[in-house]
């Protein structure tokens, strides 16, 4: 567990270094007044431990020769879980303020235009190359016309990640990241008009907070009932969304506390401390990320980050906002580095240092596939869903831009 450590320490490093190289080389981040907060600094490292995550399950499958999805630690475990609950916190604070300005204020078409165009066209691209990968993987034949179409629809809708080509292996070529996908689409298609719905039905006699505390408890008490060993004796059918519904509401209530007189309480040292504390102790003992009290750790932290806590300047590095920009890239891509890794260039349970190293040199290749993926590909097709979408100007008090729809989970 020690060369464990100290070779993801220095993986994250590296990453680092090469975020700051790319920066100081004019890399194109954000202007600082379209900023949430420092989590433009914080989401290129959520997607950093989702990578370490799957070099860990990577790890046990070529040595110990355990399961997919098998851990060395509990630690280690939640990197993958707790990097993508702050993801789905960043979703629900970036939307909230469309939330706020009701159904017939917010621009649907030039929104769903701008999501469309900001996810799907990397999407593809590492679709593609997943199943090229599985074409030239699978052990006998490439399975049938009516099979491949229907596999491939699921893997672009992000619905599921089959077997691809004959290849059953398929989804371990990307470590099965899209699954995330799927729920983010729920949220927007789903959960968000009907909450934009809802505003406009009670903006005359209810605070806006009461929307997300609403969603809040609704997804603590049904969540389990969609998620989990209490889903199978549930009397109907619950949707998994329900699940995840508490961490959307969060980061629309980090967006609210903002607005209080706790936003510099939440920006302060002290409080970066006390969040930083409680985040490692729901990341190093609780079994997830999804129960009460690690929600809590996880909401403390993410309220802290979004309203502008840099933990002692990390989050403002401009190589951590670098990072931040890449982020979706470095999330979609690191798992085709990782199965290169272990599948082509390491030997079968090759010994020694030799997956550490890998791992640093995943770390930078991944990095630098990241920056050029969102010059080549992100860039432009987020211009061009701008070009497509058109229509009216974001409502006025849309407390975060328009341009925040370019965002990606």
């Amino acid at each position: 567990m020690v060369t464990m450590a100290g070779a993801m320490l220095l993986a994250l490093a590296a990453a680092l270094l090469t975020g700051q190289a790319l920066g100081r080389l004019g890399f194109p981040v954000p202007d600082a007044r379209r900023r949430i907060g420092c989590l433009d600094g914080l989401r290129g490292y959520l997607a950093l431990f989702v990578m370490l995550h799957h070099f860990d399950i990577w790890m046990n499958r070529a040595h110990a020769g355990t399961a997919w999805g098998g851990s060395s630690s509990r630690a280690l475990a939640n990197f993958g879980p707790g990097g993508v609950a702050l993801f789905f916190m960043t979703t629900g604070i970036v939307f909230y303020p469309r939330i706020r300005a009701g159904l017939a204020r917010v621009d649907w078409r030039k929104l769903y235009i701008s999501r469309l165009f900001r996810i799907l066209p990397l999407q593809f691209v590492v679709i593609a190359v997943v199943a090229a990968i599985s074409w030239r993987m699978a052990p006998d034949g490439h399975g049938t016309i009516a099979g491949n179409a229907g596999a491939l629809l699921r893997w672009m809708t992000s619905y599921g990640q089959p077997t691809l080509f004959g290849y059953a292996d398929a989804h371990y070529v990307n470590a099965a990241v899209l699954w995330s996908l799927w729920y983010e689409w729920v949220f927007y298609f789903v959960v968000l008009p009907l909450m934009a719905l809802a505003r406009d039905l009670t903006a005359s006699r209810l605070p806006s907070w009461v929307l997300p505390a609403g969603l809040l408890v609704i997804g603590l008490v049904a969540g389990p009932f969609a998620v989990g060993p209490l889903a199978a004796d549930a009397p109907v059918r619950i949707p998994p969304v329900f699940f995840f519904l508490p961490l959307f509401a969060s980061g629309m209530i980090a967006l609210d506390l903002g607005e209080t007189r706790l936003k510099p309480v939440l920006a302060s040292p002290a409080m970066a401390v006390v969040a930083a504390v409680a985040l490692a102790a729901a990341v190093m003992f609780a079994p997830g990320p999804y129960g009460l009290p690690q929600l809590a750790a996880y909401a403390l932290f993410f309220a802290c980050v979004a309203n502008g806590n840099s933990f002692g300047g990390i989050f403002a590095w401009r190589g951590s906002v670098v990072l931040g920009e890449i982020s979706f890239g470095i999330y979609l891509i690191h798992g085709v580095v990782l199965y290169g890794l272990f599948t082509f260039l390491l030997p079968q349970g090759a010994p020694g240092i030799a997956p550490y190293v890998g791992l640093i040199g995943t770390a930078i290749t991944v990095v630098l596939l990241s920056a050029a993926a969102h010059l080549v590909i992100e860039r432009p097709t987020i211009t061009l869903g701008r070009v497509l979408g058109g229509g009216r100007r974001p409502p006025q008090g849309d407390g975060i831009g328009l341009s925040t729809a370019d965002v990606a989970p």
